[in-house]
């Protein structure tokens, strides 16, 4: 009877343990095979609170970033203004940076009736800030750099000569001589540094501006300043639309249309007129690794191609890092699908001339002419390029698609031509793309800003990414252990009753 009691016993606790081992063993093995299924449901959650609606993240980041970010300028201070004048290299020193703090807002219009596009006004305002610019800068600080507007007026003007040869063309040449030597304007211009940021006019630009000569024969300066960048809405004052991601996630953000515009008509190739990407702010959820992007970029009027280069962490967040496409700054003489531009300079430059208002000669490059035509640098004395400093990268991160730290940087560039019916220009040797300011726009990942995103459900989402492999480990372990403890307790009761059926037969 006690045989058969403690056989019964063991028996039972044996199919019990074995009975949860298993289940917790079929549960480790669904929980470890179908990581695809599970992963897809996450995702499925992430897509649902990243939708541009009411009370999700991406929605009032949309309306109004909290995202600090701050736009700063970096002058290139001409220290030899008269030698430079009379024909030797412009010798430059960086000043900066002058600091901005960026403050975006959208006005909601419209939401379509099916939620799947949203129409909205934007305005963008640039406050100084002492404290993130450089030690004694100041914003009345005197920058001198090359003329612009003078270079654009020849620019015109010998465009306008090639089209009107003759008498015609030589009186306007001798018109704007005129205007050069009443105003008393120079190859270089000194002023101060807000107003070079953002706006700033002298007698030239006044005459060029108020010349009805000018004005009948279409050389008049349309504007009476000079605007490298805009501080207010001007840029974006039009209706923009995007879509939600209520339809398709993978499009949440990208444009349909832009400042009133669903394609652009400044740009010579067909393609290169396309309103591609998003604003850059945030992008679509779930990146897969190797994934490019796209963003449209409103100072520069165009879209860039993105590539993701490596994953970093901030904060504890996760991010994929993008950099500008390596094609970007090429010259179609060497890679021709860049001709689209209207670029055919050199390695390093991008034009962007037709986005200045009236189209004068001004390029785009990374700063310090990085990754350029060697041929730049020598140009002028004062570059020193810095792969750490002078080049655009955005992190995104990488469950929801939200770009937790930048640094967009962007160089402008004056193309001056030798020209000897100018004397402005008579001393230039040949060509000469000078660097007039770069500007970094960037923005770092703030403790609140990240405690916004886990609030906001990435919280939960990298909650459960986490718990996920750790509790297919526990479950696996159980399932081991209580087999194990099965079969200890079989071993011991067996070991039992042996010796007592031993100590009967004594």
């Amino acid at each position: 009877m006690a045989r058969k009691g403690l056989t019964r016993f063991c028996g039972v606790c044996s199919i019990l343990s074995v009975s949860l081992a298993v289940v917790l063993l079929v549960a480790a093995v669904v929980l470890g095979t179908d990581s695809d299924g599970i992963n897809a449901a996450v995702e499925r959650q992430i897509d649902e609170q990243v939708t541009l609606k009411p009370g999700h993240a991406t929605y009032e980041q949309l309306q109004n970033p909290t995202l600090p970010i701050w736009k700063d300028f970096y002058f290139f201070n001409l220290t030899n203004p008269d030698e430079f004048v009379e024909g030797a290299k412009p010798n430059l020193t960086q000043v900066g940076p002058y600091s901005y703090r960026e403050e975006r807002k959208k006005t909601f219009l419209w939401v379509s009736p099916d939620d799947s596009e949203l129409t909205y006004n934007q305005s963008k305002l640039f406050y100084w800030d002492n404290a993130t610019s450089g030690a004694r800068l100041r914003e009345n600080d005197t920058i001198c750099t090359i003329n612009i507007p003078l270079l654009g007026a020849i620019d015109m003007v010998e465009e306008y000569a090639k089209e009107h040869s003759g008498v015609i063309g030589e009186l306007a040449k001798q018109l704007l001589k005129e205007i050069i030597s009443e105003t008393g304007a120079r190859l270089y211009v000194c002023v101060e540094a807000h107003d070079l940021a953002w706006n700033y006019t002298d007698a030239f630009v006044q005459k060029l501006n108020r010349s009805e000569v000018l004005k009948l024969s279409g050389l008049a300066y349309p504007r009476c300043c000079v605007n490298l960048q805009s501080n207010g809405s001007a840029n974006d004052s039009r209706p923009s639309t995007i879509y939600t991601g209520v339809k398709d996630i993978g499009r949440i953000g990208q444009f349909l249309q832009w400042d009133g515009m669903r394609r652009l008509n400044i740009w010579p190739g067909e393609t290169a007129n396309d309103i591609n990407g998003t604003e850059g702010l945030f992008f679509r959820p779930n990146i897969k690794e190797g994934e490019p992007l796209m963003a449209f970029v409103d100072d520069v009027i165009r879209s860039f191609d993105l590539t993701q280069e490596k994953k970093v962490k901030h904060k504890g967040l996760e991010a994929w890092r993008y950099l500008l496409n390596s094609t970007t700054f090429l010259s179609p003489l060497y890679y021709h699908p860049n001709s689209r531009w209207g670029n055919w300079e050199y390695d390093g430059l991008i034009y962007l001339g037709v986005i200045q208002y009236p189209n004068v000669p001004v390029y785009g490059s990374q700063p310090h002419f990085f990754g350029g035509d060697p041929i730049l640098r020598e140009m002028v004395i004062g570059m020193n390029p810095d792969p750490k400093l002078h080049t655009t990268q955005i992190d995104v991160e990488v469950f929801t698609g939200a770009n937790i730290q930048f640094r967009q940087v962007l160089q402008l560039n004056a193309r001056a031509v030798r020209n000897d019916d100018f004397e402005e220009l008579a001393n230039i040797n040949g060509t000469l793309y000078y660097p007039v300011l770069y500007i970094n726009e960037h923005a770092e990942l703030t403790e609140s800003f990240k405690n916004y995103l886990e609030g906001k459900g990435l919280g939960m989402v990298m909650g459960l990414q986490e718990a996920y492999w750790p509790v297919f480990g526990v479950l696996l372990g159980l399932a081991l252990i209580l087999i194990l403890v099965s079969m200890v307790i079989c071993g011991l009761f067996i070991g039992r009753l042996r010796r007592r059926e031993q100590y009967e037969r004594l």
